[in-house]
């Protein structure tokens, strides 16, 4: 009888662990929010190799304007001077947008061209010094040469944007200090 009851307990074990494994393969399901909030993502890509120049034309309320496109115009200029830790340069592009209106601005993310920098340039500790049309900067001094800027509206169809730099950061410079 006791070898039975064995066999039986066994029998009664195999049983439940199937019975047990089933359910818990069905218990599990992949799961749906009740709401789906929409996720928007923005980058900027920044390598010594790359160069990142885009801009948009954008409404009072801050709206991107779709229907005015922008384009960065071909001719960059850009200039380096002076020796290290008293190093200067500038630099200069034009923004176009045929259609903009007065109430509308231009927003841009420019990359100084860095292949005729002097061998002893460095832009570890460098930052904007001055510029024109009354541009205003986002971006940090730290993430230069690359740069971000703002003009304010009814600036016209073709914009240029200048900014002198420099290799020591000043007490004041326009670019964010961390």
């Amino acid at each position: 009888m006791t070898r039975r009851r064995g066999r039986l307990l066994v029998a009664l074990l195999a049983v439940a662990s199937f019975v047990v494994a089933g359910a818990a393969a069905h218990a599990v399901r992949p799961t749906a929010a009740a709401w789906q909030d929409p996720a928007y993502a923005r980058a900027t890509v920044s390598t010594a190799g790359w160069t990142v120049n885009s801009c948009q034309v954008r409404n009072g309320d801050g709206t991107v304007a779709t229907s005015v496109p922008c384009t960065v115009q071909t001719g960059a200029t850009v200039n380096y001077w002076g020796n290290a830790g008293s190093g200067q340069g500038n630099f200069s592009v034009s923004l176009n947008a045929p259609g903009i209106s007065n109430t509308q601005y231009f927003t841009f993310t420019l990359t100084i061209p860095t292949a005729t920098a002097p061998a002893w340039w460095s832009w570890a500790n460098a930052s904007i010094t001055g510029t024109n049309n009354g541009i205003t900067f986002g971006s940090r001094c730290a993430v230069l040469p690359q740069f971000s800027g703002t003009f304010p509206p009814n600036r016209g169809a073709t914009v240029n944007v200048y900014i002198a730099f420099a290799d020591n950061r000043s007490a004041t410079p326009l670019c964010v200090t961390p």
